[in-house]
């Protein structure tokens, strides 16, 4: 159901269902959702721990190492993710 979902997502942000696109926004503790996103389209959000802030960053896709991440863990961002390797929680 994940793909199905992300396709009628996308499709809202495309403007094809209603009268035009929309901002679409997933908070999820799903790292399966990883593989139907596009990288550039990922974002962290990160917790200041002195002053309990929130942090929003784009993923790094322009750095070699990133881009490097699916392909070490057999094409997968969700195993990438759950490694630890681009900022996940390892052991989740």
């Amino acid at each position: 159901m994940v793909s199905e979902v992300r396709e009628l997502l996308q499709r809202l942000t495309r403007g094809e269902l209603g009268p035009e696109p929309v901002q679409v926004v997933i908070a999820t503790h799903s790292a399966e959702l990883l593989n139907f996103i596009p990288p550039e389209a990922i974002r962290f959000v990160m917790r200041d721990r002195e002053d309990g802030g929130a942090h929003v960053l784009g993923a790094p896709t322009e750095d070699a190492q990133w881009n490097g991440f699916p392909k070490e863990h057999l094409g997968s961002m969700e195993r990438a993710w759950l490694s630890g390797s681009p900022g996940g929680v390892p052991g989740c």
